[in-house]
């Protein structure tokens, strides 16, 4: 049986990449032939370009273009780990595919096609490319889509058509997060299982052969990786928190002056996959508002802290995985205090919760592949 896999996989972004690779290993474990499709439309190509980069920061003012050029170097390097993992890691299709007419008229022909997780369904990442809902595929007895995520609080009605048009002629249908399947069900009527990000379906100890520690940090440390570097500021002055006993590993591409020129804080622009893996799993503390970022958090069973951006869609991601694994009392609010923070996860719960989920997972992707049950977890 042979597999063919859709998802935003080539972008220079850990989340993106790591499940990528996971969707494509537990098929693998399951004794399927999968196959990453090579696909990126305009749209994707151009969010990790450089001139786009420029053009999206001018708004910000020319201080934060100069920034952007400053980094180009960085940002070909961290660019180019990727690649290598990729190149490494992944089982791609011989060719690169740009339009939906080459999906239609020039893919291999595949037993199932398959589509998921990440923001695939998220028009503003997607370019509005319904490619991503598996439209190229006249044969729809053969798709499926396992954990895909909008990212959004709704669908604007000039889409809603196609929406629903696409998300009915998938045979095979799940999401990630509850407020997913709340979309689904207001454009076509029907409940549809929520089910864990592909970076679940592997386990810690598999995740940990692909880590790569490179000591570029000093320990003990806190690992912050926000979108906000204000998040930080947001962290100590609510908690008073003590880092003098820890050095701060900051995962940025946008530093500041007082970042810069802190002895204490190491910054690390290009890091790989492989060391953003070893990065949380050597943490002694992680501070992330990244969905994957809390995911890996919680697979290497470390203590960490979530911001929530307020944007309704995207938070919804974060909140639905730590509800249903009963962490809400690691989100950020501003009367968390330092007792609050360094309180130990009882991750035997939280890993009893996750064996539950991933057996109900598995199941899905079995039942719609029409496979004998295998081990729940890829170890």
């Amino acid at each position: 049986m042979k597999v063919g896999i859709l998802t935003f996989h080539s972008a220079a972004n850990y989340g993106a990449v790591l499940q990528a690779y996971a969707t494509q290993e537990a098929l693998l474990e399951l004794g399927v032939d999968a196959e990453i499709i090579d696909y990126a439309n305009s749209k994707r190509r151009e969010m990790y370009d450089i001139r786009y980069l420029v053009r999206r920061t001018r708004k910000n003012g020319l201080f934060a273009v100069l920034k952007v050029l400053a980094g180009t170097s960085l940002i070909v390097l961290r660019k180019k780990k990727f690649r290598k993992f990729c190149h490494k890691n992944y089982h791609l299709t011989d060719r690169k595919f740009h339009t939906p007419e080459q999906l239609k008229t020039e893919l291999p022909k595949y037993d199932y096609y398959m589509v998921g997780s990440d923001q695939v369904w998220n028009y503003e990442n997607n370019g509005k490319d319904m490619s991503y809902l598996l439209d190229f595929v006249s044969e729809k007895d053969k798709t499926i889509s396992y954990a895909s995520s909008f990212g959004l609080a709704s669908i604007p009605e000039e889409l809603m058509t196609d929406y629903t048009r696409c998300l009915n002629g998938i045979k095979w249908l799940s999401v990630r997060e509850k407020a997913g399947a709340d979309i689904v069900e207001s454009l076509i009527d029907k409940k549809k299982p929520v089910v864990l990000d592909p970076v679940f379906l592997l386990t810690k100890k598999r995740w940990g052969n692909v880590a790569k520690f490179t000591n570029q940090v000093r320990e003990p440390y806190i690992l912050l990786y926000t979108t906000k570097a204000t998040y930080h500021d947001d962290f100590l002055r609510a908690t008073g928190y003590d880092v003098k006993r820890y050095h701060i590993a900051h995962l940025t591409t946008s530093p500041r002056l007082k970042d810069m020129l802190d002895s204490k804080t190491k910054l690390v622009f290009t890091a790989s996959p492989e060391e953003f893996l070893g990065l949380v799993e050597n943490a002694r503390l992680v501070l992330t508002s990244s969905f994957h970022g809390t995911a890996m958090s919680i697979i290497f069973q470390k203590q960490f802290i979530t911001f929530l951006s307020n944007n309704k869609g995207k938070d919804a991601r974060i909140t639905d995985l730590l509800n249903r694994l009963g962490l809400t009392n690691r989100i950020f609010h501003d009367d968390i205090t330092q007792e609050q923070v360094d309180k130990q996860i009882c991750y035997e719960i939280v890993q009893n919760k996750l064996e539950d989920l991933r057996e109900k997972s598995f199941s899905f992707l079995q039942q719609a592949m029409n496979l004998s049950v295998k081990d729940k977890q890829c170890d």
